[in-house]
C-alpha cells in the first residue's frame, strides 16, 4: 500500500461469484497518494476499477473486503461507496477489517441508504424520448 502523505494504508478486495478468464477469485487494490492530494485514489476503487477493466459488472461480485491498520474499522468514504454502488448489488456484504484482523459486515445498502444507482433511472428509450420533447418544445414545436 502505497500512502507516503497521509500514512493511512488501506487495501480492499473483491471476491468474485467465479473466477475470471485468468482464473482469479479475488481481486485486490490499495490506496494510491498523490502529491495533489485530491488526486489520490482509494483502495476500493482501484480494486473495483480493476475487476471493471478485467470485463466485470454488476453481479460479478460475491463480497469486498476493506482493511486497514487502526484499531477501529473502517468503511468505505462516501465518494468508495456511491463509486461501489454502481457495480455491486445492494445485499452485497462489505467487511470491514481493522489491524488486529477483527471485523464487522454492513451490506452495500446498509452503508449507502436510499442510494442512487443505475436502477433508478428511466430506461435510455424513456430518457432519449423526453430529451427529445423538450428538444422539440425548445424549437417551438408542438
Amino acid at each position: 500500500m502505497d500512502s507516503p502523505y497521509s500514512l493511512f494504508r488501506v487495501g480492499a478486495s473483491l471476491l468474485l461469484h467465479t473466477p475470471d478468464p485468468t482464473g482469479q477469485t479475488i481481486i485486490t487494490g490499495a490506496n494510491v497518494e498523490n502529491a495533489s492530494y485530491p488526486v489520490g485514489t482509494c483502495a476500493e476503487r482501484v480494486a473495483m476499477g480493476t475487476a471493471i477493466h478485467l470485463g466485470h459488472k454488476l453481479g460479478s461480485f460475491k463480497a469486498i473486503g476493506v482493511a486497514t491498520d487502526m484499531d477501529e474499522f473502517c468503511s468505505p468514504c462516501g465518494m468508495c461507496r456511491q463509486f461501489l454502488r454502481e457495480f455491486l448489488a445492494l445485499d452485497v456484504p462489505v467487511f470491514m477489517f481493522n489491524k488486529k484482523g477483527g471485523f464487522i459486515v454492513r451490506s452495500m445498502g446498509e452503508l449507502l441508504p436510499l442510494s442512487f444507482g443505475p436502477d433508478v433511472l428511466p430506461p435510455k428509450e424513456q430518457l432519449r424520448k423526453n430529451l427529445n420533447e423538450e428538444e422539440l418544445k425548445g424549437a417551438g414545436v408542438q
